[in-house]
């Protein structure tokens, strides 16, 4: 689960709702995952460590052994800071009656741009949850035109309190 949707920036003329960065790697399954990992380590430095016992000085050894879980330490690390770099999503929605702009704006992973979609807040007519088994997103229904829906399904929590505020932001603008 990642963090929950939250309501910013909430004013007669303006409505942030904000999706703070959350990832799939979440500390049990970090956790699952560098056991698992240390524990193929550790029966790999016992092998490496009965084969060059004969063949290398103790000072010799020790320097490859420590060399050997350094690296595979990097590699996990470096494993489980790409994962998260990848699976992290963002983003926000904001409807702005000054600028007469609905603006939905998501981050699909920390790698990639932000891919934002825009409609003139005069033809939303209100917002909805689209649901799929497992998760849900946010949509703006429109007057014409396609719909916009935030890209992202997710089942963070705060979604339906979300849609809730935009639905009362925009009756106070004189929709339905």
């Amino acid at each position: 689960m990642g963090a929950r949707f939250q309501i910013f920036d909430q004013t007669p003329a303006r409505i942030t709702i904000s999706a703070p960065s959350a990832s799939l790697l979440s500390p049990w399954l970090a956790l699952f995952i560098s056991a698992f990992f240390l524990l193929i380590l550790y029966s790999a430095s016992r092998s490496m460590h009965r084969t060059l016992t004969s063949s290398k000085s103790p000072a010799e050894l020790s320097a490859y052994m420590l060399r050997f879980w350094v690296i595979g330490s990097g590699i996990l690390l470096g494993a489980l800071g790409l994962f998260w770099l990848i699976s992290s999503n963002s983003g926000s929605i904001v409807l702005d009656r000054g600028a007469n702009m609905a603006t939905v704006r998501a981050k699909m992973s920390a790698l990639l741009p932000a891919q934002s979609r825009t409609v003139p807040l005069d033809i939303v007519q209100s917002a909805t949850l689209d649901f799929r088994p497992n998760a849900r997103r946010i949509r703006l229904l429109v007057d014409h035109g396609s719909d916009l829906a935030y890209p992202i399904w997710t089942s963070r929590p705060g979604q339906e309190e979300a849609v809730a505020a935009i639905n009362a932001f925009l009756e106070r603008t004189g929709k339905p």
